[in-house]
């Protein structure tokens, strides 16, 4: 397959592509006709790049055939496979089998995050919309994943080297490997931790590394960011209480996403905060504290209202942030609830730049309904 650059002149936000797209591996982001919804997708798509077949002749009747998988599911599937690849880690009298298997293992955890950061090609839209409203796997499971995906979308944002955003999105995978056990107890134990949990939790960021380096993982900024992810600019984090000069950039957006994750993941009876309700306590607790430059960064890629936020809108309807635009604090929505009360059988689109359809205010109540996120997000056909 002969590749040919794809730039700026090529694709529009809103217009049909003339070509199947792909990434610089090979791998397709987009089928001919489909359309691009947002000027941050499209800045991300060419922050990394991209390709089309010099072969495919955008006047073609019959292109050829191309399967894309849409982002929620290629989510879930790495969601499915992290456990299985860590697997063997831990076991104590490994066979050949798991010997091999823990030798290629920081060859599946790259696997995995070349597979993050090209979902997030493909859509980081709906990247977001799955990290706020995806919350059916255990918490254990979907942490790690959402939170690489967070820490990517944020270091992308800052301009990190490609390379060093790698080092981050596989320290995020595995950085709490040691304690997935206790995080699922302590995501749904009411009351505060034992003597012995929190000791375990202090040592977490030191196991992990060690772990780590027994897995013949090489890449010493992905080890130093599993060893600082806890650590505080204010000195009060574990296990070695560094302060901001000392905590490297990509453990501090690291910290970040685990902070915010935990915040917004939604599960059983227990109240969550909306995800603007979060990025604005996180501005006003931190605005003049080192932190603030990677909360700025992180409410100028998400939006004041994240992909995923539920909001109500002045017309009365009850609708799902899903597309960014320039103007990060007015959204593209989809109504799912008409100003009478009713589902809509299929979601609206609302620009919440016009007066009648402007957001209004957070909806908190969301039990009352089922969000399919295909629809939402434009996937299903």
């Amino acid at each position: 397959m002969g590749m040919l650059p794809v730039t700026l002149a090529d694709i529009r936000v809103g217009e049909a592509l003339k070509w199947p797209v792909f990434d610089r591996q090979k791998r397709l982001l987009f089928r001919k006709g489909a359309v691009l919804r947002s000027d941050k997708q499209l800045e991300m798509l060419l922050k990394f790049g991209l390709q089309r077949d010099e072969q495919e002749d955008e006047n073609a009747q019959n292109p050829r055939e191309h399967a894309v998988v849409n982002p929620f599911d290629r989510i879930k599937e790495v969601i499915g496979r992290l456990p299985r690849i860590a697997r063997p880690l831990f076991t104590s009298n490994p066979d050949t089998h798991a010997q091999k298997e823990i030798a290629e293992f920081a060859k599946r955890i790259e696997s995995l995050c070349d597979e993050l950061i090209a979902i997030c090609q493909q859509d980081a839209d709906a990247v977001i919309g799955d990290v706020h409203l995806s919350h059916q796997a255990p918490f254990s499971q979907s942490h790690p994943v959402h939170t690489a995906l967070l820490s990517l979308l944020v270091a992308i944002h800052m301009d990190i080297p490609l390379e060093r955003v790698r080092s981050l999105v596989c320290a995020a995978l595995t950085a709490n490997l040691t304690i997935t056990p206790l995080m699922e107890t302590m995501h749904k134990q009411e009351g505060g931790l034992s003597d012995g949990q929190r000791q375990v939790l202090l040592q977490h960021p030191q196991s992990a590394r060690e772990l780590l380096e027994k897995s013949a993982i090489t890449d010493t900024l992905w080890l130093d960011i599993v060893h600082q992810h806890h650590e505080r600019f204010d000195g009060s984090g574990y296990p070695r209480k560094l302060k901001s000069t000392e905590i490297l950039p990509e453990a501090m957006i690291l910290a970040l996403a685990d902070d915010y994750y935990n915040l917004i993941f939604e599960s059983g009876d227990r109240t969550t905060p909306s995800p603007h309700e979060v990025l604005k306590a996180m501005f006003v607790k931190f605005k003049d504290a080192p932190i603030s430059p990677y909360i700025h960064a992180m409410i100028k890629e998400f939006g004041i209202y994240p992909p995923g936020t539920i909001v109500s809108l002045a017309s009365g309807e009850v609708a799902v942030c899903v597309w960014r635009t320039a103007d990060n604090t007015k959204p593209i929505a989809k109504a799912i609830i008409s100003e009478q009360g009713a589902p809509f059988m299929k979601p609206r689109e609302r620009n919440t730049h016009a007066t009648a359809t402007a957001v209004r205010e957070i909806f908190h109540a969301r039990a009352q309904f089922h969000l399919n996120m295909l629809a939402l997000w434009s996937y299903e056909h």
